[in-house]
């Protein structure tokens, strides 16, 4: 990421990558992640992808109202 923000949000990243380019964004999101240089805030379809990169997650449901948050 350009200039180390603070904050990164990413809405859906992996959509429409192919195998091999979807494990290298999340390679990158984990670098980041590890290295705490900035807040993350993902929104994924795939379970497995926000696990994999999420400490804390987030379900919602009806129009954006929050069903539970915590750990996977």
């Amino acid at each position: 990421m350009v200039g180390n923000p603070p904050i990164i949000i990413l809405d859906e990243p992996s959509a429409g990558m192919d195998p091999e380019a979807r494990r290298f964004m999340q390679s990158v999101v984990i670098k980041i992640r590890e290295d705490k240089t900035s807040a993350i805030i993902l929104t994924s379809r795939l379970v497995d992808e926000a696990e994999c990169l999420s400490t804390k997650m987030g379900i919602m449901v009806n129009g954006g109202h929050f069903k539970c948050l915590g750990t996977a």
